[in-house]
């Protein structure tokens, strides 16, 4: 079966597991080796805060090349090389997935491997891998890192996590950590730092209406607002939503905005309805339309079919609370429409926010369908295979996709134990 190359690349941008089918289907696995290459150095994620890394993923497409010594050779080659800013690699991508080849494939050198950690100037890359050191050698290496960068990590806790697990992928499941803590100071040490910053927070001082509001008029956002937000009375709601309504200034209006954006507006609607119409690139913009998706209103839907028809992605977030059958066809009708990957993205958002706010989705399958092949994001798709599950309307040919996803999560919402089927795509 003849592959298309950019059909591909399409779906290793987006870490969809269609490239493991496609890579089976196609007679010639070289044509490839080097789109597979480039998303190894650099990392092509939409948005990598929010994506799980790919290293597994990209391992096991290098082994089902067949070439997995050449990609090892030349991935060492690209950390050795001297590298210019303006070539800035994903190091830790390609380091964790040289581990896993490695682990995966003993005859590869490992002993490289460590040489290159070791050689590693910068203090952030040699965090960074450090995880996927201790995957290959163990406590040792944790040991050693916690040593020689203690400082570093003590204050990035959020890091321990990661490394104990790496640490349970390298010994298995019967790794006991209470044990290994006990007989070792630094790591003891390690750990009750981490589980102190996890600590549940202190019970929340009295807040300051007076000085929350000045800020506000100030166009400033009060510190804290974890503290107080969700505390204030609808008496003091009541008194900012008569300051918003007063406020010309975008910039100020935009730190109200934000708030009611995460609590029911009370009140006329027309501030909201008119800083929602304003430029799609501003603050006060994106946050009134948040709140005005919060409430149903025969106006919020009126506007929300104007920008739809406009072709304004963020229409579709009125529709939260404004939603009713028939909905899903224009949805599906934009994101048809929509070429730029950031607006089917925001669409997708919405579309996902709105089906997960419906007890039985009306007429969701088509538009799920469409935007599991649209979505650039893979959480995003994840959640999109997760309300088809639910609505047991996955194809074959999806869940068989979804068992080589870039999103672990995703793998794991389809576990079967034959193996060895390929559901053909239509």
């Amino acid at each position: 079966m003849s592959v298309s190359p950019e059909e591909f690349i399409a779906a290793l941008a987006k870490g969809s597991g269609r490239t493991m089918i496609l890579m089976r289907q196609s007679p010639d696995r070289q044509v490839f080796q080097d789109a597979l290459f480039a998303a190894c150095v650099h990392n092509l994620a939409y948005d990598p805060q929010c994506e799980n890394e790919r290293s597994r993923y990209l391992a096991d497409l290098i082994s089902a090349t067949g070439a997995p010594q050449a990609f090892f050779i030349r991935l060492l080659a690209i950390l050795r090389a001297e590298l210019g800013d303006e070539e800035r690699l994903d190091v830790p991508q390609i380091f964790d997935t040289l581990v896993l080849l490695a682990l995966d494939h003993p005859d590869l050198d490992a002993e490289a491997l460590r040489r290159i950690y070791a050689d590693m100037a910068d203090e952030e890359d040699r965090l960074d891998c450090l995880d996927a050191l201790v995957r290959l050698d163990g406590l040792p290496a944790l040991l050693r890192g916690i040593e020689a960068l203690n400082a570093e990590l003590e204050e990035r806790s959020w890091r321990v996590d990661g490394l104990i697990e790496a640490l349970r992928e390298h010994q298995g499941p019967g790794v006991d950590i209470a044990d290994l803590r006990a007989g070792n100071a630094a790591l003891d040490r390690l750990m009750a730092h981490a589980e102190a910053q996890n600590a549940p927070p202190p019970e929340p001082q009295p807040y300051d209406f007076a000085d929350i509001r000045a800020s506000l008029q100030r166009g400033e956002r009060p510190d804290r607002p974890w503290d107080w937000l969700r505390r204030l009375t609808d008496a003091e709601w009541r008194l900012l939503a008569e300051d918003l309504a007063a406020e010309t200034d975008e910039k100020t209006a935009a730190v109200y905005l934000r708030l009611f954006a995460r609590r029911d507006f009370s009140g006329d609607l027309a501030p909201l309805l008119r800083w929602a119409q304003g430029p799609g690139d501003l603050a006060s913009t994106f946050y009134a339309v948040m709140a005005l998706g919060r409430i149903r209103a025969p106006a919020v839907r009126a506007l929300a079919l104007k920008m739809i028809e406009a072709r304004q992605p963020r229409g579709a977030r009125l529709l939260r609370s404004n939603f009713e059958p028939g909905d899903f066809a224009r949805l599906k009708r934009l994101l048809d429409a929509l070429s730029d990957i950031d607006e089917a993205h925001d669409l997708g958002l919405s579309i996902l926010d709105i089906v997960s706010r419906q007890d039985t989705p009306p007429e969701a399958d088509d538009i799920l369908l469409e935007l599991y092949d649209r979505t650039p994001c893979g959480r995003c798709r994840h959640d999109t295979v997760t309300a088809l599950a639910a609505l047991d309307a996955a194809p074959p040919w999806m869940v068989e996709e979804c068992r080589f996803d870039a999103e672990p999560d995703t793998v794991k919402l389809f576990i079967s134990p034959d193996a060895t089927s390929l559901a053909a795509r239509p």
